[in-house]
């Protein structure tokens, strides 16, 4: 996905959303991977798929499926003009981007927050982070 995203940035060099949106990716997705080596990239891919239908509904609406005229305008020299109905193709990616933002500060602040006082408390455990259930319990 990051060398993708770096393709997509060289690609469409003249579009600034493009631009803006698989550069903040890259840089994102490697500095999650190499440099915090979070443990659950691979399941935060999964999720975002399962996250995708609720998008397409919202931004399908935002950008205009089913209205006479869009709540949010994207400016065509801007973007690269593929697009799924309405919806511009960069705003998945950008949605991935925002989300992905958001369970690495999740993640920052948790670990942040459950840090031990001192070295007496050291067996403090960190809270799991369970975007998908990996066992599904009876009643």
């Amino acid at each position: 996905m990051i060398v993708l995203s770096a393709f997509m940035v060289i690609l469409f060099s003249a579009h600034f959303y493009t631009v803006y949106t698989f550069a903040s990716l890259a840089i994102l997705l490697f500095t999650a991977q190499y440099i915090l080596k979070v443990t659950w990239l691979s399941v935060f891919y999964i999720t975002y798929l399962a996250l995708l239908l609720p998008f397409f509904i919202v931004n399908g609406l935002l950008t205009g499926t089913g209205l006479q005229a869009p709540v949010v305008w994207y400016n065509p020299a801007q973007i690269i003009n593929l697009r799924m109905l309405t919806i511009p193709f960069e705003d998945i990616f950008y949605g991935m981007d925002l989300i992905l933002l958001n369970m690495i500060i999740y993640t920052f602040l948790i670990k942040k927050n459950c840090q031990p006082q001192n070295t007496a408390q050291a067996s403090v455990q960190l809270p799991q982070i369970m975007l998908i259930p990996t066992k599904i319990h009876d009643k």
